[in-house]
């Protein structure tokens, strides 16, 4: 059962792995997306990770989101940004 699993996970990683080198226009925004993938994150975590400045960061994101990829919701005074649950193709 743990097999399956293992080999059940590796394929839906390699589907999002394509799905995000489709969507990006370039490498940012495919390392924007591969993390926001893993957990939704402010742009300090973002900018923490990927070791990029804060307007790299915001502009990338901004671009997704524009194109409907990604968005963001307010916590604790916070913006949190997170790949959209809807999905491009219902928007």
């Amino acid at each position: 059962m743990q097999k399956q699993l293992q080999v059940e996970y590796m394929e839906l990683m390699d589907k999002c792995l394509d799905s995000i080198e489709e969507a990006a226009k370039n490498p940012v925004q495919c390392e924007l997306l591969f993390e926001l993938l893993k957990n939704e994150a402010t742009v300090a975590i973002l900018c923490y990770n990927l070791h990029l400045h804060p307007s790299i960061i915001t502009s990338n994101l901004m671009d997704l989101a524009e194109r409907g990829f990604v968005e963001y919701a307010i916590k604790n005074n916070q913006q949190y940004w997170k790949i959209c649950e809807t999905g491009v193709e219902n928007k």
